[in-house]
């Protein structure tokens, strides 16, 4: 899921105001349709398409940062199949199967089972100016 960025109106290279562009057409369109969690226009920011709906982006980081801080304890760890990641991300298992053999998305092997940890693929589909921080406890003399 790549995000996206509609050029405003009246932009160099963006929108006409009121024109039959084909082009303005479709990107006045999509930024009048209502972000799936927040219900307000996606409008000319950056937000992300889905299959069945378009979300703002910082609506999505807000959600997931929601999930990670609220999500199962430190102790506990959550293994998904192919299809459950696919229904997380909202993709085809083909698309994370293709992920997972260019190496593009955190997984693990058990045989020739191919697993994802629940916690590495939430902060996975978060930007990197916004992943916590991993620490890592250091040996002292």
């Amino acid at each position: 899921m790549a995000t996206a960025t509609l050029a405003s109106t009246g932009t160099m290279g963006g929108t006409c105001a009121s024109c039959s562009h084909l082009e303005c057409i479709a990107a006045r369109q999509i930024a009048a349709e209502p972000c799936r969690l927040c219900r307000r226009p996606i409008g000319f920011v950056p937000f992300y398409s889905e299959p069945d709906a378009k979300v703002h982006a910082d609506c999505l980081e807000n959600e997931l940062a929601k999930k990670l801080k609220a999500g199962l304890p430190q102790t506990q760890v959550k293994f998904l199949t192919v299809e459950e990641t696919a229904e997380l991300l909202r993709v085809e298992p083909e698309t994370i199967r293709n992920w997972v053999s260019q190496n593009r998305i955190p997984f693990r092997k058990a045989g020739a089972k191919t697993l994802f940890l629940l916690e590495e693929i939430l902060e996975w589909t978060m930007p990197a100016n916004k992943r916590p921080r991993r620490t890592r406890l250091l040996a002292t003399r």
